[in-house]
């Protein structure tokens, strides 16, 4: 039987991914992983405190895959998180194109970490051609 994921333990586990592969995990991510574990324990049954407990004290090298699998995104797609454009479009694009901001003689570049096959920053450039003159 799965239970809730507290915020003790959701901090425990945002500890365990930092420390483990650097992820960040912000208060903004507990439903997700709230979502993720409680799906994966529907299947494999124990409690979320059993499953962090396991992973703190003596983890094997599949539940540490399987931790990192439950805790990342692994879809890649153009435009894939809408915000994010919708954000780019309102803060940059528009006010660059109506020339409220200026970039004179500067580069615009974007890092888009740990995309796996460049559908994001291909996204970030078609949606800067179709938005600047």
């Amino acid at each position: 039987m799965f239970d809730t994921l507290t915020g003790s333990l959701f901090e425990r586990i945002a500890r365990l991914a930092r420390a483990r592969w650097g992820l960040s995990l912000t208060e903004r991510k507990f439903s997700l992983v709230q979502n993720r574990l409680t799906s994966h324990l529907r299947k494999s049954g124990g409690t979320i405190e059993e499953w962090v407990q396991r992973i703190e004290k003596s983890p094997s090298e599949s539940d540490m895959l399987l931790f990192f699998d439950i805790l990342s995104t692994n879809v890649t797609s153009f435009f894939r998180d809408s915000t994010h454009f919708d954000f780019l479009e309102r803060e940059l694009w528009t006010p660059l194109a109506r020339g409220q901001r200026t970039t004179a003689g500067r580069k615009i570049r974007f890092w888009s970490a740990a995309c796996s096959t460049g559908a994001e920053p291909y996204s970030i450039a078609m949606q800067a051609l179709e938005l600047l003159p």
